[in-house]
């Protein structure tokens, strides 16, 4: 499988980069992609599961902690939060206090392995500059 990864950034907030996000992801998931959407934003806290409608009870850095136990991909199926149009979903955080945890260095092995299961990763990026 070849997945793509499709960062949605902007260095300034409120233009929108959540609902061009949102809508790719939904696009390429009606066309029968298996799509991962993931909000990266760590200072708009959770507008993306709002618009799709989830509360997922899950994180990235729920996935990473799991990652290191499971090495089959199940971690994928039980902590990603579904959409009724099929889009797998994961915020960052669920909280900012969880917002230490995210290092490029463990985001990097949640993308080496994230990109063997989907098609399409869509990045809802945050607005600074940084790792």
């Amino acid at each position: 499988m070849s997945c793509k990864v499709i960062t949605v950034f902007s260095n300034k907030g409120g233009v929108g980069k959540t609902f061009v996000a949102v809508n790719v992801a939904t696009a390429l998931s009606l066309q029968g992609s298996k799509v991962l959407a993931i909000d990266l934003d760590l200072q708009a806290g959770q507008n993306m599961a709002r618009m799709f409608t989830l509360t997922p009870t899950s994180s990235l850095v729920d996935v990473i902690s799991s990652m290191n136990q499971d090495d089959k991909g199940d971690v994928f199926r039980s902590l990603v939060s579904q959409h009724s149009s099929g889009i797998h979903f994961l915020p960052a955080v669920n909280n900012l206090r969880q917002a230490g945890h995210i290092t490029a260095d463990n985001t990097r092995l949640f993308f080496k392995k994230a990109v063997t299961h989907y098609d399409y990763i869509i990045v809802d990026a945050d607005k600074t500059f940084s790792d």
